[in-house]
């Protein structure tokens, strides 16, 4: 039970109902006399506003978007591809299935475009090209 959302004459209310349908309001014991408070074939529309200091992992930020976006199809499905092995290796971690060798794995080095971590990896990649 719930503090009354809206003007029911009462002090507490019982919520019913689904994000993906409505959301009623009612008495306790009274479920006859529902109060709708958000029913979403009715629904206004929402459209987000961007915040000025994003996280990191808003989805903006995603490089799989960002080249598909720039028309670099390639390089969006090695990204994507990299995000999926990285999901379902943080997933393995979490169930505490990961391999010895999995753990060992540096999926940051296999990224599509690694950058250097240190001065001394960015020396040796220098002298590579």
């Amino acid at each position: 039970q719930l503090a009354c959302p809206l003007d029911l004459g009462c002090h507490s209310v019982t919520a019913e109902g689904s994000w993906l349908g409505s959301l009623d309001f009612y008495k306790p014991g009274s479920p006859k006399d529902r109060k709708r408070y958000f029913d979403i074939r009715i629904a206004r529309e929402h459209k987000p506003v961007p915040v000025e200091d994003p996280l990191p992992s808003d989805c903006r930020f995603r490089q799989d978007l960002i080249c598909l976006k720039a028309g670099d199809v390639e390089n969006s499905q090695k990204w994507k591809h990299f995000l999926e092995e990285k999901q379902r290796r943080e997933k393995k971690l979490r169930n505490g299935t990961l391999s010895p060798s999995e753990k060992l794995k540096d999926l940051h080095a296999e990224s599509p475009f690694h950058q250097p971590a240190t001065l001394e990896e960015a020396d040796e990649f220098d002298a590579d090209e």
